[in-house]
């Protein structure tokens, strides 16, 4: 059994929970009178389609656009100063835009599309405000498809990771950095900017913490609905086995 540690918000981003973190700290305070229904997440020119999971409107859709975006407020709770780990599944039907940036309008950390298979992750420092720029090589995305991202940075390594399906396509040791993560997280791009992201974007997931290798898959399906997933499953089943039967009938003829 791989365990998670604490995490430090999960936003599911689908038609059914909406805006709300489905952590245990249930952002952004412990106040909220009834969790259940509370909205931390303000989601703006945002529709549902499908998702990597299957539902039919198990993601948010973004357009493109100024004013289609999710906003996450932040009071200290989603600060991830020292080390962190970013999980997002990404459907890009565009060519460059931001993901994530912990910034309304200034750059903060942040994750982004430069073209419709490259990323690129911007560390910003907390202090001196200055900028490591990382990005992947070659096209290690998926275009108009669904790919589950990962982006860490270990405080003892000092080291950036960006994990695609699993898979570890870029470490880049930048040295020892805090990070500026002090900000209100946006989804789909800045105020400051026209890079603004046109595609889908399915289970955001924050930790203070870098994951490694088995954690980042044990947290792959965290957002799925296990009922949705079965009664897929077995109705895929089903197909394949009436189409078994009729090729099994016609050979038989």
């Amino acid at each position: 059994v791989v365990k998670l540690p604490r995490t430090l918000a999960v936003y599911a981003l689908d038609l059914k929970r909406r805006g709300r973190d489905l952590s245990q700290r249930r952002n952004p305070t412990d106040r909220q009178k009834d969790r259940q229904t509370a909205t931390t997440a303000t989601l703006v020119g945002i529709r549902y389609s499908q998702g990597p999971d299957g539902r039919r409107d198990g993601s948010a859709q973004f357009y493109g656009r100024r004013n289609s975006y999710v906003e996450i407020p932040n009071t200290g709770r989603l600060d991830a100063r020292y080390s962190i780990t970013v999980l997002i599944w990404v459907f890009n039907e565009g060519r460059s835009g931001v993901i994530l940036n912990y910034g309304r309008r200034r750059r903060g950390f942040q994750l982004r599309m430069i073209s419709q298979r490259v990323l690129q992750v911007l560390i910003v420092r907390r202090t001196r405000r200055t900028t490591i720029t990382v990005q992947t090589r070659g096209r290690v995305m998926k275009y108009r498809a669904w790919n589950y991202v990962g982006v860490t940075y270990d405080e003892r390594s000092h080291a950036v990771t960006v994990w695609v399906n699993m898979k570890a396509v870029l470490t880049r040791r930048i040295g020892r950095v805090q990070l500026e993560t002090s900000k209100v997280i946006r989804l789909g791009g800045l105020t400051s900017s026209r890079d603004y992201f046109r595609g889908r974007l399915f289970c955001l997931q924050l930790y203070s913490v870098a994951l490694y290798r088995k954690q980042i898959d044990e947290a792959k399906k965290r957002c799925f609905l296990k009922g949705i997933i079965c009664y897929q499953s077995s109705l895929l089943n089903y197909r394949l086995n009436a189409v078994q039967w009729v090729i099994k009938v016609n050979s038989s003829e």
